[in-house]
């Protein structure tokens, strides 16, 4: 079997960033309950880099950084 490398570089103050891993690959999910769901997902995009995998308006987002 290959070696499976990580898209995302091992920690060092000159890393760069691999832009947001829109791969699907096998990962737990974490909920988070939101009472403005686009002013939470507003913040996760613009404040924090995150990128929407998928979105179902008004009931559920699916946002992701990196991977892992």
């Amino acid at each position: 079997m290959d070696e499976y490398r990580s898209p995302v570089p091992m920690p060092a103050f000159d890393s760069v960033s691999p832009g947001n891993y829109k791969g699907i690959y096998r990962m737990p999910m974490y909920l988070t309950p939101a009472n403005d769901l686009a002013a939470s997902k507003d913040f996760w995009l613009r404040g924090l880099g995150f990128s929407d995998l998928f979105t179902i308006p008004g009931q559920v987002v699916h946002l992701r950084r990196w991977a892992f």
